[in-house]
């Protein structure tokens, strides 16, 4: 019997497909800086920073040198307030709450996703928030994923895991997890709830 649905945050609770992407999405708007250059420079040391091994102000700097230019790290915290949720989802999950355990599991960089949470009440809307950077963890690494049903006290064979990023489903699914690829660049729906019923998930 499943009691807990875990939801990735980018590219399936919202439409950018990487956190990194609507950064930098958000950043080319803000300064005009072609959105492939400040990817390449936004990767260089994007998962310590998930990780929360480095600090925002040591990825700030390293992304500048990269980009060679000199940008107030001012524009980074504006890039963090704007993303792109994907409703239809958002509602899947709050309906799913009357009857599930819900939460997300997600690499996400502290201030970022702290600002996100506080904007949108996610704390108040989700079970659980299992954030990289709470326990120096990146998915998909097993542990991030025992430490959520360890919260939830539930076995991994009662929980699904929606990602659309089908290489982060593998753990899970050795560890017994149900698992959901959700290919974002189509966003259909309609398939998420089918593939939530044939896992025996209620509406």
């Amino acid at each position: 019997m499943i009691k807990a649905i875990f939801f990735d945050f980018d590219g399936v609770l919202t439409k950018d497909s990487k956190g990194s992407i609507n950064i930098c999405n958000n950043l080319s708007e803000l300064t005009g800086i072609p959105l492939e250059k400040l990817i390449e420079a936004c990767n260089f040391r994007k998962q310590e920073y998930n990780q929360g091994t480095i600090s925002k102000e040591e990825f700030w700097k390293d992304f500048c040198e990269r980009l060679g230019e000199k940008i107030d790290i001012c524009l980074l915290d504006d890039a963090f307030g704007k993303i792109n949720v994907n409703w239809a989802i958002f509602e899947i999950s709050q309906n799913l709450r009357k009857k599930y355990k819900i939460g997300i599991i997600s690499n996400n960089p502290k201030e970022r996703f702290e600002r996100i949470s506080k904007d949108m009440e996610l704390d108040k809307k989700f079970d659980g928030l299992f954030i990289s950077y709470m326990f120096g963890i990146l998915k998909p690494d097993r542990k991030i994923f025992e430490k959520a049903i360890d919260v939830f006290k539930c076995r991994a064979d009662e929980c699904v895991f929606i990602d659309n990023n089908e290489n982060k489903l593998d753990i899970p699914m050795e560890m017994g997890f149900h698992t959901i690829y959700f290919d974002d660049s189509k966003n259909d729906i309609d398939s998420l709830k089918r593939q939530l019923r044939e896992k025996s998930v209620e509406f």
